[in-house]
């Protein structure tokens, strides 16, 4: 199977993962539109459900090891990136990231998926 590169491709994971997590109740603001943002990095902002929260989660996508696309967590602004899941599947995406952001989920530095045994 041949997997699809370049902006187009990543854009199509981001309104796969942003069409998910609306599904959630999150809302996300699409800063990737190559209509309104040509040359901008591929964001994501995802904002929690609760009305008066903030942002929560900056969202981005990057090839992943294996010749695969992978969603990564921008934290700060030191723009680290935390691996979150894979692009295969969207829905599995944004439960994760909906346990990240409710706290059930820590995103170690090293880009590995960890339980967080303290909740």
């Amino acid at each position: 199977m041949r997997i699809p590169w370049g902006r187009a491709a990543a854009i199509g994971h981001l309104d796969l993962l942003a069409h998910a997590l609306g599904k959630k109740g999150y809302r996300c603001l699409k800063l990737y539109r190559a209509e309104r943002f040509p040359t901008r990095p591929l964001l994501l902002w995802v904002c929690t459900p609760r009305p008066g929260d903030r942002l929560k989660v900056v969202m981005i996508v990057h090839a992943a090891p294996g010749r695969t696309w992978a969603y990564y967590r921008i934290d700060g602004p030191e723009e680290r990136h935390g691996l979150l899941a894979p692009c295969d599947d969207p829905t599995a995406a944004a439960e994760r990231i909906d346990a990240v952001l409710n706290g059930a989920v820590r995103v170690p530095d090293e880009g590995q998926f960890e339980e967080d045994d303290s909740v």
